[in-house]
């Protein structure tokens, strides 16, 4: 088996000479392209740069980037890397895309779609209607299933083999437009699903000047300045689109403007952060309210806190997998696996998440044995739906029940029924608790 240091460097000298390549052999395996080179060292000690470029139809100064970029310059050292991967080809690894990719893909997308209807579902049947921030998710939820397609057709172009060695260059090309379509979705996906989070904890909290909305603010804010630097970095890397195209292109190189690797790490970090705090602000909403309630639904509230408490650790882990590709070449236990992986856990368990106040109040309209609670959390949600309708009468709701009760009671000799008093309307919400609020 071949020592890590010798992947690195077949992968990263396959991802250059296949970039030299392309103009001649594009659609050759790029092993075939270091054999090819390492045969002609062979032939002749003392082959140029200007011969290869010659078999290549490239520039000159590609395969001068790509000796100097790898071989301090040396014709020498050149020759003596490409003959030394040729040796050694027979005991690199050769893996496969991960196998769990697919079914992960398509279990949570099911998953995702059912929750998505059921939260529809639940606001139309309860509410009467479907909140803004639910549209938002909804937005949230189509980007994050658009990426999961582009996640399962990055891993169609691995068909032979995820190393650069085992590729073609049309292969790496591939690889690497659904890499940047994968990595602009995600910054926007979670902005979008984190935007419908904070604007219902906005509803939520009491105080329109409390220090609570202030954190909401800055989350966002926090939030927004994370994204899009992420996205923007992502689609012009190395100031091209197609940045594969241009790294052996010495007048275009990332490392004059910007540190791709300490930027990710960055953005990513800022990423967990808003996690953190988004995953703090239900558990300070909630707290006291939920001390009140049945041990079932204390039960179930925790659960969904410790799914939240995932979703954070998934997307650490998704920046510690990069840190491990990026600053320690591929060694890392977490580097077997695909940062696709975290990607997709992290997306679908956060709108999954976001979705379970919804789905709870499913269960106690339906099934309120199942949480230990009645369903008078429904009735007064219909209730105040119906009040906003009237808002500003002087008589309640329920005016017209109350005079068809008046007339009923003088034919029976029954004392007329007491009038109810004004019911507030869903805009006063200091008169209701927030885990009312938070289903």
């Amino acid at each position: 088996m071949a020592s890590p240091r010798d992947v690195t460097l077949a992968n990263n000298i396959a991802l250059y000479l296949g970039c030299a390549a392309r103009h001649k052999f594009t659609n050759t395996k790029i092993m075939d392209c270091i054999i090819a080179t390492a045969e002609m060292y062979d032939h002749n000690p003392n082959t140029t740069i200007q011969d290869i470029a010659e078999y290549y139809a490239a520039p000159v100064y590609e395969i001068d980037m790509f000796r100097l970029s790898w071989f301090d310059g040396s014709d020498a050292l050149m020759r003596e890397g490409m003959q030394h991967l040729r040796d050694i080809e027979p005991i690199l690894p050769h893996p496969k895309f991960y196998p769990a990719l697919i079914p992960l893909v398509v279990a949570f997308t099911v998953v995702g779609t059912l929750v998505m209807m059921a939260r529809f579902y639940s606001r139309l049947s309860i509410l009467g209607r479907i909140p803004f921030y639910d549209w938002l998710m909804l937005i949230g939820f189509v980007i994050a299933e658009t990426m999961m397609g582009v996640i399962i057709a990055d891993a169609y172009t691995a068909r032979n083999g995820t190393s650069n060695y085992d590729q073609t260059w049309t292969d790496i090309s591939n690889d690497c437009i659904f890499l940047n379509i994968r990595d602009v979705l995600y910054p926007v996906a979670a902005l979008i699903i984190k935007s419908s989070l904070l604007l219902f904890y906005w509803r939520l909290s009491p105080d329109s000047k409390g220090m609570l909305r202030w954190v909401i603010i800055g989350t966002f804010t926090v939030s927004l300045g994370s994204a899009v630097p992420a996205a923007v970095v992502n689609l012009v890397y190395y100031g091209k689109v197609d940045w594969w195209n241009y790294i052996l292109d010495p007048t275009l190189t990332a490392k004059t403007w910007l540190d791709y690797p300490l930027e990710f790490m960055i953005t990513g970090a800022l990423n967990i952060l808003t996690d953190v705090i988004i995953w703090v602000i239900p558990i300070i909403l909630i707290w006291g309210p939920m001390r009140k309630r049945g041990k079932p639904e204390r039960i179930a509230t925790l659960m969904l806190f410790v799914l939240g408490a995932v979703v954070v650790v998934t997307g650490a882990l998704r920046i510690a997998t990069f840190w491990e590709l990026t600053k320690q070449g591929g060694t890392g236990p977490l580097a077997k696996i695909p940062i696709s992986v975290w990607t997709i856990i992290e997306i679908q368990l956060a709108i999954i998440c976001a979705s379970v106040p919804a789905l709870r109040a499913l269960v106690v309209k339906y099934f309120p044995k199942l949480l230990g609670v009645r369903n008078s959390l429904i009735i007064g949600s219909v209730i105040r739906r119906r009040s906003r309708a009237s808002r500003g009468a002087d008589l309640d709701t329920f005016n017209d029940i109350d005079s068809k009760k008046r007339i009923s009671s003088v034919h029976s000799g029954l004392p007329p029924a007491v009038k109810l008093h004004h019911i507030p309307s869903r805009d006063s919400r200091s008169t209701l608790d927030p885990i009312d609020e938070y289903v």
